[in-house]
């Protein structure tokens, strides 16, 4: 929600619409903060493979929609409150990176042993350059598409290895 918040402020040129719902935004982006760059067993889109933890691709999302609250409060004219939370994305981030490191091309799960980590379509990191966050270096996005490419099928790209 953080997100598509923030993409329809970005197209409309106004966020006032957001106005109403800044306390539960709030909520939510405080939740993030709270649990989301280490996202605990649960499902994703990629529910086809059942639960997961730590999953990376939850929380790239989670980076993404906090840098997307930051924006919209700074579209809202907060800009001390959209510095607090653009610190709180840049510092979630960071620690993506850190957790998603895997060589070529970052993890399936943040810790899984080395021989099971897998792979993973980061699909969620398309908002980072979409919204103009710049949260992720694209040195990482041009990993991640270098190494997509090389995993392509006759019907396209899996969403992650498990399966």
């Amino acid at each position: 929600m953080l997100i598509m918040m923030a993409a329809l402020a970005k197209v409309e040129g106004n966020a006032e619409f957001s106005r109403p719902y800044l306390p539960l935004l709030a909520r939510w982006a405080a939740y993030l903060r709270d649990h989301g760059v280490d996202p605990v067993n649960q499902l994703c889109t990629d529910d086809f493979a059942g639960h997961m933890a730590r999953n990376a691709n939850l929380s790239a999302k989670t980076c993404v929609a906090l840098g997307a609250y930051a924006q919209l409060l700074a579209a809202l004219g907060d800009a001390k409150g959209s510095g607090e939370w653009r610190t709180v994305a840049e510092q979630s981030a960071a620690t993506w990176m850190k957790l998603a490191a895997g060589g070529e091309v970052s993890v399936l799960a943040f810790g899984a042993p080395e021989s099971s980590q897998g792979w993973s379509q980061k699909y969620n990191l398309v908002w980072d350059r979409v919204l103009g966050l710049a949260l992720f270096p694209a040195a990482l996005m041009e990993g991640e598409m270098a190494w997509y490419l090389k995993q392509l099928k006759p019907f396209g790209l899996p969403l992650d290895s498990r399966a």
